[in-house]
């Protein structure tokens, strides 16, 4: 299953990327949102994502949106820069 989804992830992020890399309003690429970034697969899972959205832009930064504690997240070394959602009312 994770196979599959890896494979449909990077299908889908080749396709935004050819789509829309020449658009000047495109200053990064965002991988994901809010995933379990805390999960042991997790790690490679997004190291072969992030190294795939690389090799077809070089030029632009690669993040994703993370709410797990930063201390437990095994994604954001993979990244160019963290955005942390927080949801301090709940």
């Amino acid at each position: 299953m994770v196979r599959e989804t890896l494979r449909t992830h990077l299908e889908v992020m080749g396709e935004l990327i050819m789509r829309d890399k020449n658009h000047p309003s495109v200053i990064m690429w965002s991988v994901a949102n809010e995933p379990d970034s805390e999960a042991p697969s997790a790690a490679t899972y997004f190291k072969h994502l992030i190294a795939q959205t690389r090799a077809l832009d070089p030029s632009r930064p690669v993040t994703f949106a993370t709410f797990k504690a930063p201390e437990k997240d095994v994604v954001c070394q993979h990244v160019d820069l963290i955005m942390a959602n927080r949801y301090h009312a709940w």
